[in-house]
């Protein structure tokens, strides 16, 4: 999930859809404008992804966001080690 505030933020889109393509299905890209659908939650996860079980999860962006959702994953049931993020702050 490639969350953004407006549509216009996504950056690379072309690019990152061009990679999916040639994957095999090894890498999923969905865009989420939260404008649209409200911000995204473990929740929403599960619902557009099919489910959670099992699957990775790479989380980069602000750290109140990637704090957020990587608790309301592992409530969910989610093991830490499925849950992977890069963290960042804009100084």
């Amino acid at each position: 999930y490639y969350c953004v505030r407006n549509a216009d933020e996504l950056i690379d889109f072309d690019k990152l859809s061009q990679i999916a393509n040639i994957s095999g299905g090894q890498f999923r890209f969905i865009p989420y404008v939260s404008s649209v659908n409200g911000q995204i939650s473990a929740s929403k996860l599960e619902y557009y992804s099919g489910g959670i079980e099992g699957k990775e999860f790479f989380l980069c962006g602000p750290p109140g966001m990637m704090k957020s959702v990587k608790n309301q994953l592992k409530k969910k049931g989610v093991p830490g080690s499925s849950i992977h993020s890069e963290e960042f702050s804009m100084s």
